[in-house]
């Protein structure tokens, strides 16, 4: 693919047809290094914008079906999107429409500053030494808080992919409203896996709040309930 040039924007603001964004979740910012992404159904390749976002220029009536995020060099995980449904009118698509928002997953290799709860961990089909890793399974965290009607169960929305080695990273960042309770400056949460269809959880872990804590040991597919 053609290396991507920036476009002044009275051009974009003419000639745009989509434009993506790729989202980083730990900086809170939109990111374009290391990172290639492919519009399905369009043959021209993006153009850098002056904030970042990978912007396409109308190609007669096509219209992109889904976006492929390749990574080259960064920490993120590839990712797969839906582009928004094909619009009656291109011409007279408002921007909100022709804008897609990626969130990008970050890798075990990440480099996740001071101040944050993350998790990194390996996901095994069992306890043994040299069980197989769990590849592509969906991996998350998930937790009790305190409510006035009792405790109540709370999914992260952010989720990881295992890797070729079963490894994955989480971040905790919940609102504070929906936080996990707090004892002597430690979390308890569950990891949570998805595979075929099946969802099982581990058992209970006290991690530090605002650490990075790497799990000794391997999640074992085979002991989760």
């Amino acid at each position: 693919m053609p290396t991507s040039t920036l476009l002044a924007p009275e051009t974009i603001e003419r000639q745009v047809l989509v434009a993506v964004e790729l989202f980083d979740p730990v900086i809170l910012s939109n990111v374009n290094r290391g990172l290639t992404v492919f519009a399905q159904g369009l043959s021209g390749a993006p153009i850098t914008s002056w904030s970042g976002r990978y912007v396409w220029l109308r190609e007669l009536d096509a219209w992109p079906s889904r976006y492929d995020v390749s990574v080259d060099t960064a920490p993120y995980q590839t990712v797969s999107q839906t582009a928004p449904p094909k619009p009656a009118d291109l011409a007279q698509v408002p921007w909100p429409q022709r804008l897609t928002r990626i969130v990008l997953t970050p890798t075990p290799a990440y480099p996740f500053p001071d101040g944050l709860t993350v998790i990194r961990g390996r996901l095994r089909e069992t306890a043994g030494p040299a069980s197989a890793a769990v590849v592509g399974a969906t991996v998350g965290l998930k937790w009790e808080m305190d409510a006035k009607g009792g405790a109540v169960q709370v999914v992260s929305p952010m989720t990881s992919i295992t890797d070729a080695a079963g490894e994955f990273a989480l971040m905790l960042r919940p609102p504070t409203s929906s936080k996990p309770t707090l004892n002597q400056g430690k979390l308890s949460i569950q990891i949570q896996a998805t595979r075929g269809g099946e969802t099982r959880s581990d058992i209970q872990l006290s991690v530090v709040d605002g650490a990075l804590t790497d799990l000794p040991n391997p999640v074992a597919w085979s002991d989760m309930q």
